[in-house]
């Protein structure tokens, strides 16, 4: 018969295993997930400079097209592109699109894609 101390050890350990799996796996789904554009886009987030407008785009695998800029930009119906809105640029942050939001950090920026995808 197992001893109660063992059970409670091991609910324990099942515990910190789940959380630090719960923590950890989205994020490394993710930039498994967005592998092309996470490595683009952390080797040119080093490389932006003041008052210059960088950005990336691609189409998702389900046909949704993802951007991200250093300013403000819009998706145009009409026309099917992504055209800027306000022409100042921010090298620190990035502006996804879509929802049009301005976040902090490249695995942000993956995981506003997540949701669209």
């Amino acid at each position: 018969m197992f001893s109660k101390q063992f059970s409670i050890r091991a609910a324990l350990l099942a515990t910190f295993v789940v959380a630090v799996a719960w923590f950890f796996v989205p994020t490394l789904h993710r930039r498994i997930k967005f592998a092309d554009q996470y490595n683009a886009l952390k080797n040119n987030a080093w490389r932006r400079s003041q008052g210059t407008a960088d950005g990336h785009e691609f189409f998702a695998p389900n046909g949704t097209l993802l951007s991200v800029w250093t300013t403000e930009h819009e998706y145009v119906e009409e026309s099917g592109y992504i055209e800027a809105k306000h022409y100042t640029p921010d090298p620190t942050r990035f502006y996804v699109v879509p929802p049009g939001k301005w976040v902090d950090t490249v695995d942000e920026v993956l995981e506003t894609w997540d949701l669209y995808d």
